[in-house]
This record gives structure tokens, C-alpha cells and sequence, in this order.
């Protein structure tokens, strides 16, 4: 049975990510690349959902779909993204916590979905939930 999973999300550079932005612009490669959640094995068993498979993203800035791969050095509880679009999406700035908005740590709930994963394509016009 899965249940919904609150975590810490880190985002971190990733060089592949960055080759396919230079290679082809915002597209299918870099969405390949940025639209991916690294979770604890456990995590992902928490979660109910297999390596590869979509899950929902919620944070108080909205929501995205990416797809789940499993990690056996990450911790239970968080979580490790590209910082990307997909990243910057879920990003939300309160002035009464921080001076600046905290790119690098998101409280994000983690739900498997059956839905697809988000395209850039919504993602670079503001169609996020």
C-alpha cells in the first residue's frame, strides 16, 4: 500500500543536463534529464512505486509529474533533483522564513500518479497545478 511521502527535496548541477541544454535548447532531451526524482530505496517502497515510474511532486508552489529512480546512497526522507525548470517550478519564496528563496531545499510531498510526466512545454508556459 503507498502513502504520500513528505521529504526534502535537494537540487544539485548536473553536467548531463547541462550538454543537453547546449545540445538542443529546452527540449526532449533536457526534459529526460530534469524531469527526475533520486529517492532512498526505501523511499521509493514507502511510495509503492517501481524504478522508472511517474510520481507527483506538491509544494506550496504547485505541482509536477517526473519519474522516480532509486539511489541506495540517499537517505530516507530526502530527495535529489537536477536544479532545472522542473526544480525552479516547485521554488516558492516566503520573506517571513528567508531573505532569498531556497533553490537548493524544497519541502515537497511525493505521491505516485498514473499521469504522465509534465512537459517542458507546460512547464515553460506556467501550466503547473
Amino acid at each position: 500500500m503507498s502513502v504520500p511521502l513528505e521529504l526534502v527535496l535537494v537540487t544539485y548541477h548536473d553536467g548531463l543536463l547541462k550538454i543537453a541544454e547546449t545540445k538542443e535548447g529546452i527540449g526532449s532531451l533536457y526534459q529526460k534529464f530534469a524531469a527526475v526524482l533520486w529517492l532512498s530505496p526505501d523511499d521509493l517502497k514507502l511510495l509503492g512505486v517501481n524504478m522508472g515510474k511517474p510520481v507527483e511532486l506538491r509544494s506550496a508552489a504547485g505541482s509536477i509529474v517526473v519519474q522516480a529512480k532509486a539511489d541506495p546512497n540517499n537517505k530516507p526522507g530526502m530527495g535529489y533533483m537536477p536544479f532545472s525548470l522542473y526544480s525552479l517550478s516547485l521554488t516558492s519564496y516566503d520573506p517571513a522564513k528567508s531573505r532569498f528563496p531556497d533553490f537548493k531545499r524544497i519541502e515537497v510531498t511525493v505521491l505516485p500518479t498514473e499521469r504522465s510526466i509534465t512537459p517542458i512545454s507546460e512547464i515553460e508556459r506556467g501550466w503547473i497545478a
